[in-house]
């Protein structure tokens, strides 16, 4: 074969019995110094060089688990030549993360990015890199135009940042030479701007991009039903004879995708699926096979279409906050009968010598005629002697996968894998709780737990030890069918009644400096003693700890958890000196940020008025003192322009760090300030009450125009706190053509029950509107909002920003402005779930996971901070214990 040439359908012809297990422990680096390359470490690749320019040409390169070692030896060698920067990954462990797509779509099958300085320099890399021996296995880069065997090509940004956005998720912004942002959202399938002139062979322009909708001589695609890096689903439909058509469900998986150390890809994953439903098929527990296709790009199974609701999502619609003993009978009785079902299903399943792998509620749908059927067997394994796989495929449900050994190249599949997930299972289904807030290594603590959600002993017992890290700690299949079927009358005997566990206010203080004490663990600082985040991701399958990272945000990262643990450690009796100590080196971490002109934007939630909070609290509190130098940074920061109007990202979130800064510090020019932002806001307000936002995309009528973080909720909020310094008319008139508006919409934003991005948030700004105008009409609005049942959804994610703690302090507002104590109630009842599953690490340390994902971070509006300031401020109702929006 010539060099630079290869044929990528070749798929079994990689030795990997040469392989050794130093193979994949190997840093990469070890090569570059070898050669005296400079590097440094840009997770997850070395940077070699400096990226030059601000858009271009990126030259990526693709290569499978199995001949990445081998590839990248052959490369780096050729650094030298390609006068341009190049990345490659840090290790074996970020090289597999990349290819097994922890990281997200961004960098999928990524291994070598290369960052050319012009046409001409691209063309030369390209030469140069023909001239290595492609590998005979790669998959594609679906972020990237194909360009030759294992080259792709884009025309991006060189140099990227990525921050969580308004919507709460993790974004991808450009930087410009000015240290401006520009989004630029990821494009896959990636398309080439044909405005940009092509510098490589025309020959190589591959512009053609079809989607075939028909699967073999039988199956049409109608529609994608989820598309993602471990393969795509369809909706479609099947003719069993022309004349017989039927809905029907095509899973599909690419050749060459996730290849793992065996060289096992998503298409022969496809296939080992369709022969698990065959061999299953007489149990009608799974949706029957209806074909199997294999074309030159992907392998796809054409299944049964199911017709029903999955059980994840009828539980999380009857299950409230409290679990079994706040159920009615007829929900008892309909969780009983799921629960029954699903043990048989998984004892007809293990009779098979099938192990399922992914047992989660998610994985169940119940059809109309309420019998349960299992799917997604795309982790499952055989333990016939017949099965044509002989090692499992790898893959994580957070929460519900069990503990497994990590020496995968000896590693077997057990019936106990499915108990674990079992035990997982039942916890959700009796309390209506993600498996994700309890803590599998602490079996003692979760029968506590579980006893007071489900009042019988034996039960919670037996649901602790299945989801016990302990593999012989968990029960056999049969043993569980027998005490749970003993167990039914018992359980549908149990009183109704409101949640209940018994605390004494020393216990809520116990917990709030536990929690302090957890700061200076490796749970929430690295070496350095920097707060990491963790990201929101899209993917309840990405690991958390792939994504921790320092970002010095205010919603997300160091900015707003430096700033409530401030406010929070003053509050304390006690004060670990390591505290301190951590909250001086993010202070300084911070200051040198915003001195070095680091790239996030004029704004409040990711950017420098975050910084600014941070800096106030820091000098008010006397963990650093108000120097020319931190002068000259504050002042800065009163003048910087800001081009939208919302909390987020717009001059509303400036308007709250001016609020913020003048009261804590007496500084010149902020009321002047504040007053132009107020002026500018009123004269932007739309006739009918809203504002827009100049940057947006959309020409039509946002939920986002609504919100309190980029919406007007969160914008009049800001006017309300300012009629101190202002009482203009026009500044009341502005305020209340907003609420009227808002009351308006009503419908729209009452499903999303969230501080930052629905229902609370709203109900905020109407609490603060009935303290400043006395108006019944915005109380009884307000109370509409609070008592949206969809409260019930908010169970899964503990934070400020998108959970139970922003509830929490919304009806602590509503109790103390309207004087009712079913608001108090409702708050205690959030405060007693959220003390119910912390997780206890020892003695004196405490940490809750943020959400369903098990990421665990001190982030103000998405972590432990956020959670703590409602523990805290709950257990000082009678005292002045503000949130930072509210410093007065």
């Amino acid at each position: 074969m010539e060099k630079g040439k290869s044929d990528n359908n070749t798929t079994n012809n990689v030795n990997t019995d040469t392989l050794s297990i130093n193979d994949f422990n190997e840093s990469f680096h070890i090569y570059l110094e070898d050669l005296n390359i400079n590097y440094i470490f840009a997770h997850p690749y070395l940077l070699i060089g400096e990226k030059k320019h601000q858009k271009g040409w990126i030259i990526s390169l693709s290569v499978s688990i199995i001949e990445a070692s081998k590839y990248l030896r052959e490369f780096i060698p050729l650094i030298a030549k390609l006068n341009a920067a190049v990345e490659i990954p840090i290790n074996h462990q970020a090289l597999t993360q990349i290819l097994m797509g922890y990281l997200g779509i961004e960098q999928f099958n990524v291994v070598i990015n290369i960052y050319p300085n012009n046409d001409k320099n691209a063309v030369n890399i390209f030469n140069i890199i023909m001239q290595i021996n492609p590998p005979i296995r790669y998959p594609k880069i679906p972020t990237a135009q194909h360009l030759i065997n294992n080259i792709f090509i884009k025309h991006e940004y060189h140099s990227v940042i990525k921050m969580p956005s308004d919507d709460g998720r993790e974004k991808t912004w450009g930087i410009n030479t000015d240290g401006s942002l520009t989004y630029c959202p990821v494009k896959s399938p990636y398309k080439l701007n044909k405005s940009i002139q092509w510098p490589f062979d025309k020959s190589l322009l591959n512009t053609s991009n079809n989607f075939n909708k028909t699967v073999g001589n039988r199956a049409v695609i109608t529609n994608t039903l989820k598309k993602d890096i471990k393969g795509n689903v369809f909706n479609g439909i099947y003719f069993q004879e022309w004349w017989i058509p039927k809905k029907c469900i095509i899973k599909s998986g690419n050749k060459n995708d996730l290849i793992n150390l065996y060289n096992n890809d998503s298409a022969d994953n496809i296939s080992f699926q369709y022969y698990i439903h065959k061999k299953i098929e007489r149990l009608n527990i799974a949706p029957k096979a209806y074909d199997l296709v294999s074309d030159q790009q992907a392998t796809h199974f054409v299944m049964e279409y199911i017709d029903g609701v999955k059980i994840t999502d009828l539980i999380g619609n009857i299950q409230p906050l409290g679990g079994w003993i706040k159920l009615n009978l007829e929900k008892r009785k309909l969780i009983l009968n799921i629960a029954l079902q699903i043990l048989d299903i998984i004892r007809s399943l293990h009779l098979c010598g099938v192990i399922h792998r992914d047992i989660s509620l998610a994985n169940f749908i119940l059809r109309k005629d309420k019998k349960i059927i299992l799917i997604d067997f795309g982790l499952s394994f055989d333990l016939s002697n017949d099965s044509p796989l002989r090692h499992p495929y790898t893959g994580v449900t957070i929460g519900y996968s069990a503990p497994i050994v990590s020496d995968i190249n000896n590693y077997t599949p057990e019936y106990s894998e499915d108990i674990f997930s079992l035990g997982a299972s039942m916890i959700m289904l009796f309390t209506g709780i993600y498996p994700s807030y309890f803590d599998p290594g602490n079996p003692a603590t979760n029968y506590k737990k579980l006893k007071n959600l489900i009042p019988n002993e034996e039960i919670a017992y037996l649901i602790s030890l299945c989801f016990s890290k302990e593999k012989t700690d968990r029960p056999h299949i049969d043993r569980i069918i027998e005490i749970v079927n003993r167990n039914c009358q018992s359980l549908l005997n149990i009183h109704q009644r409101e949640l209940y566990y018994h605390y004494e206010k020393s216990d809520l203080e116990n917990i709030v400096q536990s929690n302090i004490n957890s700061i200076a663990s490796s749970a929430f600082i690295n070496n350095e003693g920097i707060l990491e985040s963790t990201v929101n991701t899209r993917d309840k399958e990405i690991q958390a700890n792939f994504s921790r990272r320092k970002l010095v945000g205010f919603h997300t990262g160091i900015s707003g958890s430096t700033t409530m643990l401030i406010q929070i450690m003053s509050s304390v009796t006690i004060k670990p000196d390591i505290i301190k100590t951590i909250i001086n080196r993010n202070i300084s971490y911070l200051i040198s940020y915003l001195s070095n002109e680091q790239p996030v934007g004029n704004n409040l939630m990711n950017g420098y008025y975050g910084i600014g909070i941070a800096i106030c609290q820091a000098i008010k509190y006397q963990f650093i003192t108000l120097t020319e130098e931190n002068k000259a940074i504050l002042r800065q920061l009163i003048h910087a322009p800001n081009y939208e109007n919302n909390i987020w990202e717009g001059t509303a979130g400036k308007g709250i760090f001016l609020l913020f800064l003048q009261n804590t510090l007496s500084f010149k020019d902020v009321d002047d300030e504040l007053k132009k932002i107020v002026r500018e806001l009123t004269k932007s307000q739309s006739r009918d009450g809203t504002w827009r936002k100049n940057k947006c995309f959309l020409n039509h009528f946002t939920i986002n125009d609504l919100n309190w973080g980029m919406g007007a909720a969160g914008i009049t909020y800001f006017l309300i706190r300012c009629r101190n310094n202002d009482n203009s008319k026009d500044l009341d008139s502005s305020i209340k053509k907003s609420l009227d508006h808002l009351m308006n919409y009503k419908k729209v934003y009452f499903r999303d029950a969230s501080f930052i991005y629905g229902s609370f948030g709203i109900a905020q700004t109407f609490i603060k509107a009935y303290d400043c105008y006395h108006d019944k009409k915005y109380q009884d609005f307000a109370e509409d909002l609070l008592n949206t049942p969809f409260i019930k959804y908010l169970k899964n994610n503990l934070t400020y920003g998108s959970g139970l703690a922003g509830a929490g302090h919304t009806y602590l507002d509503a109790f103390k402005s309207f004087a009712k104590e079913h608001y108090y109630k409702k708050a205690e009842e959030i405060l007693l779930y959220i003390m119910l599953i912390r997780i206890e690490y020892s003695a004196d340390i405490t940490y809750w996971h943020n959400d369903i994902t098990r990421s665990t971070s001190a982030d103000y509006m998405s972590g432990n901070m956020g959670i703590l300031s409602f523990l805290k401020r709950f257990h000082s109702i009678s005292d002045t214990f503000d949130t930072v929006f509210d410093s007065k």
